[in-house]
């Protein structure tokens, strides 16, 4: 029985977007492996549809990040750490020709948005289970390192509780669907909770509150909206503050953080706080070194090196926005962000301007990833560029269909 390509391509689809999702971060055992094995797969089919049908979509947001490559690429010459340099660009030259012809395999078919958010959602739920029953929050301990650091994890979390927010709303959903939609909604909830990260808990609930404000035109509606937000901060905030298992989790954590920010002693003895702000002073200090570093960085991913023979251990800046401003200055930073600045721009004008509720979930997602790069690094993450081209896909599709009306 022969197996239509189509059929392959889905298939290893799921498989891929299953691998990065929960074993990507997973080095112990070699399965991380496989998510290169199978990304590199994926763009081999998309390239061989591409010659036979000559036909691949490039949007014109796309030529920011091939400018944004290209200044990576420009760094290697002039790089506090070459071969850390070089492994970064090989990354990403792999990652943005995933995402294009991810794109464009979503964008080929009215269906295929469908598909790759339903797959988005079911892996999301057995993700969210696997942290849940695989580590001892009960006891309240954090659930860090199980599918990759709370942080990272946790803001990838929040992105899919957003996009499950998205096809519950928007998109033609079956009762089942509608079912896994508010699943994959409480969950992610709940796994950011146990997580213990801060700003994977304010990433989901800013964006759960944004979407909810925004979804409806109606006055009416969005006050209850945002009665509804409301409510849902004071249970957050509750939860926190009176189960002992999520107090002694996050609770205690937030309230170490405004322990340090009022420059009192942390009553847990926290040092990470003190060490993120370490860290980011010490990208800055690489970033404004001279005129040159300001417009054009110190190398892609140098940050790495420079702490190692300054603090003495190998890091990275736990913020995109410094750690793309210390490897490749001014000129990077602005090619890498007007990708998603043109998207946020575009949605608040569709959505204040020509009163099109469609782009209530962009306008929520974009933020999320604003608010959650402050915290990681995400520029040479997988997963980042699976939601970037979900959030590219639905925008374009978006105004496609607006254009056809």
């Amino acid at each position: 029985m022969k197996i239509k390509f189509e059929n392959l391509e889905k298939i290893l689809l799921i498989l891929t977007v299953f691998l990065v999702y929960l074993f990507n971060y997973n080095i112990t055992n070699g399965i991380y492996k496989l998510v290169n094995v199978a990304i590199i797969i994926f763009i081999l089919f998309e390239f061989l549809y591409s010659i036979k049908n000559k036909k691949v979509i490039i949007y014109k947001n796309f030529y920011f990040l091939l400018f944004f490559f290209t200044v990576c690429c420009i760094s290697i010459l002039y790089s506090i750490s070459t071969s850390l340099s070089i492994y970064k660009v090989k990354t990403l030259i792999v990652l943005i020709i995933f995402f294009i012809f991810l794109v464009s395999y979503i964008l080929r078919e009215k269906n295929n948005l469908d598909f790759i958010l339903k797959t988005l959602i079911i892996v999301n739920i057995i993700g969210t289970i696997y942290v849940v029953i695989s580590s001892n929050w009960l006891e309240g301990l954090r659930s860090n390192g199980i599918v990759g650091d709370a942080n990272q994890a946790g803001a990838y979390f929040a992105y899919s509780c957003t996009l499950s927010l998205y096809y519950l709303y928007f998109c033609k959903c079956s009762r089942n669907m509608k079912f896994l939609c508010i699943i994959s909604i409480i969950l992610s909830v709940l796994v950011n909770l146990i997580g213990g990260s801060r700003s994977a808990l304010i990433t989901t609930i800013i964006g759960i509150s944004f979407f909810y404000i925004l979804k409806d035109k109606n006055s009416l509606k969005t006050i209850k909206n945002i009665i509804f937000v409301i409510i849902l901060l004071i249970v957050v905030v509750n939860l926190v503050e009176k189960i002992p298992v999520f107090y002694n989790i996050v609770g205690i954590r937030f309230k170490s953080m405004f322990e340090i920010i009022q420059g009192k002693t942390s009553s847990i003895n926290e040092s990470s706080t003190d060490t993120r702000i370490m860290l980011i002073k010490t990208a800055y200090n690489l970033f404004s070194r001279n005129i040159f570093t300001i417009l054009f960085g110190n190398g892609i991913g140098s940050f790495q090196e420079y702490s190692r023979i300054n603090l003495n251990f190998d890091a990275f800046s736990h913020n995109n926005y410094l750690e793309l401003l210390s490897g490749v200055g001014l000129f990077g930073f602005i090619s890498y962000y007007l990708f998603y600045f043109n998207i946020f721009r575009e949605s608040l004008k569709k959505y204040f301007i020509e009163k099109s509720k469609k782009y209530a979930a962009l306008i929520a997602i974009v933020t999320q990833i604003f608010i959650s790069h402050f915290f990681v690094v995400f520029y040479y993450q997988k997963l980042e560029f699976i939601f970037l081209a979900i959030i590219a896909a639905i925008f374009i599709q978006n105004k496609e269909v607006e254009k056809n009306e």
